[in-house]
């Protein structure tokens, strides 16, 4: 999969559907497309769920645990 005009051992990285592609060599040396979180939605997340954690630390720890596992599901 070709993003670019330039040779993939240039370091370009494509922003697409919340995540970051780039080009990245594999074990044997061939370039490949590689994907990971776009680090603004990651900051996001991780918000989130420290904002759930501090509205539902007054709960008991099973109850707890719950919301906080649901929230990291996402139901």
């Amino acid at each position: 999969m070709r993003f670019s005009r330039f040779h993939p051992s240039i370091r370009r990285r494509v922003t697409f559907l919340g995540f970051e592609l780039y080009w990245f060599p594999d074990r044997g040396g061939t370039p490949r497309v590689m994907r990971r979180t776009v680090r603004k939605k990651l900051k996001g997340a991780r918000l989130r769920i420290k904002n759930g954690v501090k509205h539902h630390r007054h709960l008991s720890g099973r109850p707890f645990i719950r919301k906080l596992n649901r929230r990291l599901i996402g139901n």
